[in-house]
């Protein structure tokens, strides 16, 4: 059976579909005239409240949560992040499916990838490494190294003219293709159906963990 891993820590990073869930979008913006805020970015990361392994979020932690949820929010350009991770499939789709399977994407990457994210930055010893400009967006990589494990990992935020985030790469590894490819295996093996019914289990997975 095919899956649709999550075990990124992103999220990142949501969609015109927070309209749907009640959230709001920051508007469009024009060209920046400065460059991407990545620190400020990874110190609000860093305010995330995660919960211990093997422990459930409380109702206290994603209390907590919610303003520091709402600021990370505003960094990431979540329409543009969820039609690239839906990649070729979205001819398959109808204007519905595609609006709903987008929305439920982001639902996961966001509720998951923010604790992930926030755990990964407080344990990581960060490098801000030089900016580049790549196919008319900025690049800002940073390598993560952590001592315990021996583990060194790069994760590159990709960001748009108007500094909202489009992609990340991680190790080489583009979020938003990694998920296109997933979800174009599980058309292809289940159809759409399947990949609604995947989402949706995901994202009960996560309403169990409390997150």
């Amino acid at each position: 059976m095919t899956s649709i891993r999550t075990n990124r820590p992103w999220l990142p990073l949501s969609v015109a579909f927070f309209l749907s869930l009640g959230w709001q979008l920051a508007p469009a913006a024009a060209r920046a005239e400065t460059a991407p805020p990545v620190k400020e970015l990874i110190a609000t990361f860093k305010k995330v409240t995660a919960p211990a392994e093997g422990a459930k979020m409380t109702e206290a932690d994603r209390k907590a949560n919610a303003p520091v949820y709402k600021k990370l929010d505003g960094f990431f350009a979540f329409e543009a992040f969820g039609d690239s991770c839906l990649g070729a499939a979205r001819s398959k789709l109808s204007d519905k499916q595609a609006v709903e399977y987008r929305n439920r994407l982001i639902d996961i990457m966001r509720r998951q990838g923010y604790a992930n994210a926030g755990t990964l930055f407080k344990d990581g010893e960060l490098k801000y490494e030089p900016v580049r400009n790549q196919d008319g967006k900025t690049v800002t990589p940073l390598k993560l190294h952590f001592a315990k494990q021996d583990i060194d990992m790069v994760i590159e935020f990709v960001w748009d003219k108007s500094n909202r985030i489009v992609d990340l790469i991680m190790d080489d590894d583009s979020l938003s293709k990694d998920f296109g490819n997933q979800i174009g295996r599980v058309l292809k093996n289940g159809g759409v159906e399947a990949l609604g019914k995947k989402l949706a289990d995901k994202q009960a997975e996560l309403d169990k963990e409390g997150l």
